[in-house]
């Protein structure tokens, strides 16, 4: 059985902290990107999530994270709206900091599962190739 280990947290490049998790060693690095809020150890609570988790962590080095003021990430103030800009910061740090330079995205929202192309269109110049 594939079970996640101590949370460790990435620093974007603004100072805040992301939390991150990665599971499974597969040969593909897949970034599960959350759509809304999320908290990395409570959704090994949820059985529907937990398989889905180990799943994916089946065939992939799955590298999940918590968005900026969700989960253990760094809470945002009340006046604070995060922006894409923001998002991709989140993201590249996180990969940064799991040293990865290729991963294949995978977004979730309220109505599933989605290919993620926002960091593509966001990072110029960035040389990760993400698909």
């Amino acid at each position: 059985m594939i079970e996640p280990r101590e949370t460790p947290y990435a620093k974007t490049v603004d100072g805040a902290n992301i939390a991150y998790e990665v599971t499974g060693n597969g040969p593909v690095d897949l970034l599960l990107v959350p759509g809304g809020g999320s908290h990395l150890e409570l959704a090994w609570d949820v059985e529907a999530c937990a398989t889905f988790f180990r799943r994916l962590a089946s065939f992939s080095r799955l590298i999940r994270y918590d968005l900026g003021g969700t989960g253990l990430s760094d809470p945002l103030s009340l006046s604070e709206q995060p922006s894409v800009e923001d998002s991709v910061k989140e993201m590249v740090a996180v990969l940064d900091a799991v040293d990865c330079e290729r991963a294949a995205s995978l977004r979730l929202s309220s109505t599933g599962a989605t290919p993620d192309w926002s960091e593509r269109r966001t990072i110029p110049g960035d040389s990760r190739a993400r698909s």
